[in-house]
């Protein structure tokens, strides 16, 4: 049985492109918002982490979040019964942790999580526990397998573990009937697809989530990008957890809807000049572009010209992701780590 645990849309697309038996998998989901329509619709199977946090009331919220740890505990137990199984997906979640040996498949995600810089700050996150020495993103030496498009040039310690896989080949290969059901899961269609043509698309980030300091805002930092661009002609893709209105602030660009994955896009359409600040999704489909990277204050980095034989680095890109400002040390964190520790010790068996 394969068991797929999800990070983000770019390595659902991959797996299911690589799989042919995906709708056979059983996929895990941090929160139920991740969980496409498809599944529920069509009984895909799938295990849900956080299925008691949007309740008003505190008492019942904390109530449910320690119902949904124990409901954890028994879903590693069950899931360990299961023999076999394969495990694909993101190796840096509670979900997958427990998983970790060295049949697992780890599948790509955004080239910025490859920067030396990130991975350092995997090791040092909340999500994983300060003090964990397991490299994530696949660079573990445990890690035998790691799903990537080829899209970029690979770590050396990628090489001997890389599955590459021509997205743009397996989806000619899917059947039409695979491709309408692949794009039922993200809730388009060829049409709505092929519909957004351009010759330019900016593809925007979500900064308001993180701390990041800069000196402009969401809406002057874009303003300031696009005037290198021809006027309206631009195509803007807005980033899955962004909260910004880009529709509301630029009425004369058209506007993507949210949640649609740009790799889908770029199966239908031919763009010729991707524009982002460190959107690597700009960098995850193979083929010949020019990417325009800029910094927080909107000012023209670095230009990229890339083509199958040309492909960028990580490295490259390291000094254009912006770093994140650690925050004040809390209670809550404190206590998380502390959680977190004991899972190592107890259950994940990683150091």
């Amino acid at each position: 049985m394969n068991i797929f645990f999800f990070r983000t849309n770019w390595a659902l697309l991959l797996y299911m492109l690589y799989e042919p038996m995906w709708e056979q998998t059983l996929y895990c989901f941090m929160s139920e918002k991740s969980i496409p329509r498809y599944f529920k619709e069509n009984r895909i199977h799938h295990y849900v982490l956080r299925q008691n946090e949007f309740h008003d009331n505190l008492f019942r919220r904390i109530y449910g979040r320690i119902i949904d740890e124990f409901n954890y505990w028994n879903f590693v137990r069950t899931i360990r019964n299961i023999q076999p199984k394969h495990c694909f997906g993101d190796d840096d979640s509670l979900l997958s942790k427990p998983f970790i040996d060295d049949d697992f498949c780890v599948v790509e995600d955004g080239l910025a999580n490859y920067t030396p810089w990130n991975i350092e700050h995997l090791q040092n996150i909340g999500l994983i526990g300060h003090g964990c020495k397991y490299k994530a993103m696949g660079f573990d030496p445990i890690i035998k397998k790691v799903l990537l498009s080829g899209a970029f040039q690979l770590p050396n310690e990628m090489i001997k573990k890389a599955i590459l896989i021509d997205v743009r080949k397996k989806w000619q290969e899917k059947s039409l009937n695979e491709q309408k059901k692949i794009m039922a899961v993200f809730q388009t269609s060829e049409e709505e697809l092929a519909s957004y043509k351009s010759d330019y698309v900016v593809l925007t980030q979500n900064f308001d989530a993180y701390n990041i300091q800069s000196g402009e805002s969401e809406f002057s930092r874009y303003e300031k990008i696009l005037k290198n661009y021809p006027y309206g002609k631009v195509l803007i893709k807005p980033h899955p957890a962004s909260r910004f209105d880009y529709s509301k602030n630029f009425p004369d660009y058209c506007t993507v809807r949210q949640g649609l994955p740009f790799e889908l896009l770029e199966l239908y359409n031919d763009y010729n000049v991707l524009i982002s600040i460190n959107s690597t999704a700009a960098f995850t489909v193979p083929g010949t572009k020019q990417i325009d990277l800029y910094d927080m204050e909107g000012n023209l980095q670095k230009r990229f010209e890339i083509s199958p034989k040309n492909r960028v680095s990580a490295r490259e890109i390291s000094a254009l992701v912006p770093p994140v400002q650690k925050k004040p040390l809390t209670v809550k964190q404190i206590l998380q780590n502390i959680y977190y520790l004991l899972l190592r010790k107890i259950m994940w068996h990683i150091k």
